[in-house]
């Protein structure tokens, strides 16, 4: 399993492809850096604003051969959300299914049939969901998102995921719904999900390729556009891929993202 963050999880191949390109991934990120900072010292120069970075084509051929290399690894996945007991015994009995309408609705039948929740309320909640505007569905249907760097479990970032069950998809527009939003809020604990991810299993293999590349470049100001790497998966994966659940009130809960997995580096 791949930490992004962590060049000694990289396997021989994937270090053997990156070192091979080692001079093109630092002519690519320097001339990066030059350029950025002429841009900003002349802002109205035009000519500079059109100017591409010379390594450009050579650096995208690079990362779409380090992206196939990828697609048959796996990296180590964090997924941020509220559950209750109940919920974690069926993600480690069934595994990570995907965000759709029939399984929001089988996750509020199941709070009304343990008496955490109303009928009316959850049928409130369906009606209220951004899964009924057909806008919202490309990035939310047949999804389930990850982080692939720890977040601090205070960040602003994941604070609201952690404060409401059912994730985006029930509470994102409860603004306006201050009974429901409280309700919501009531249900389970706040929970992260590690998981073993399978790379061919999301969407975003040229993302992973982009922040392991800047991981192995170990330039600091390049490896932090990569400091939060979203991935999403397109398919279903076994219980077997969950690692753990950390759970509010464990103490690795409170220690994700700074000082676990104790080989996780922030960029300064």
């Amino acid at each position: 399993m791949i930490d992004i963050w962590d060049i000694e999880t990289f396997d021989d191949e994937l270090l053997a492809a990156l070192e091979q390109n080692r001079e093109l991934i630092l002519s690519f990120i320097e001339t990066a850096r030059e350029t950025e900072l002429e841009r900003l010292a002349s802002p109205d120069d035009a000519q500079l604003r059109l100017r591409r970075n010379l390594y450009y084509d050579r650096y995208g051929v690079f990362l779409r051969e380090l992206s196939a290399i990828l697609e048959s690894r796996t990296i180590r996945g964090w997924h941020y959300t509220r559950l209750t007991d109940i919920e974690v015994d069926r993600l480690r009995s069934v595994g990570i299914v995907l965000s759709t309408m029939a399984t929001m609705r089988y996750r509020l039948d199941s709070l009304v049939k343990a008496a955490e929740l109303t009928g009316d309320a959850a049928e409130e909640l369906i009606s209220a969901s951004p899964l009924q505007n057909k806008a919202q569905l490309d990035g939310r249907v047949d999804r389930f998102w990850l982080t692939a760097r720890p977040i601090p479990i205070d960040d602003g970032v994941v604070n609201l995921l952690l404060q409401h069950w059912g994730g985006e998809v029930v509470y994102f527009w409860l603004e306006d719904y201050p009974r429901l939003d409280a309700l919501v809020q009531n249900i389970g604990k706040g929970r992260v999900i590690e998981i073993a991810a399978p790379i061919a299993a999301t969407k975003h293999a040229s993302r992973v390729a982009e922040a392991v590349t800047a991981t192995f470049s170990n330039v600091d100001w390049f490896m932090r556009d990569f400091e939060n790497v979203d991935v999403c998966l397109g398919r279903g994966i076994p219980a077997d891929a969950v690692v753990a659940v950390h759970t509010d009130g464990d103490a690795t809960f409170s220690e994700i993202g700074t000082t676990y997995p104790v080989t996780i580096r922030r960029c300064s």
